[in-house]
């Protein structure tokens, strides 16, 4: 069966779990060794990364495929399976996700500072209580129905205490 000669073979793996602390020159050497005419990586985060391997033809990236899918790298497994397209058809549209996914972790990074002074302010008022999480939204005091004996001691305590007249 003969190919038109516009549409190329897709000859990229699209490598996943892959160790995040693994250098790109170590990422393009284990590669290369396998044949791989062009790497590339894109860091997402600390702890997940893409890396895309193109081979010279779809013959070669099915034999490495067979023999890295599933392959046990320092205590993970990697996931391998052919790319939608080639690594230098995908470059221009992987530099602007890759850019994209820093600002979403800059986000993150702020998110998180945010928590963490909310989580302060929040442990201010039961210094005997730590709080890992926030109080749900969905959680109400239900005050009960004021009964006169209940009106009585607040107005006493009004009549007492001008602090608490005031902030009442």
């Amino acid at each position: 069966m003969n190919q038109p000669s516009d549409i190329k073979e897709i000859a990229t793996l699209r490598v996943l779990h892959l160790p995040p602390l693994l250098s790109d020159e170590r990422r393009d050497e284990l590669f290369k060794h396998y044949g791989a005419v062009r790497t590339r990586t894109i860091r997402k985060s600390a702890k997940y990364t893409i890396t895309f391997a193109e081979f010279p033809n779809q013959r070669h990236a099915e034999e490495v495929l067979a023999v890295l899918h599933q392959l046990p790298v320092k205590g993970r497994r990697l996931s391998i399976e052919f790319a939608e397209r080639n690594v230098s058809a995908a470059d221009k549209e992987n530099t602007i996700k890759n850019e994209d996914s820093i600002k979403a972790d800059a986000d993150l990074e702020q998110s998180k500072i945010n928590f963490q002074k909310f989580m302060k302010k929040l442990n201010t008022w039961a210094p005997f209580h730590v709080l890992t999480q926030p109080v749900p939204p969905s959680l109400r005091y239900k005050y009960p129905e004021p009964s006169a004996n209940v009106l009585l001691k607040i107005a006493m305590q009004l009549h007492r205490v001008p602090a608490f007249y005031t902030q009442v």
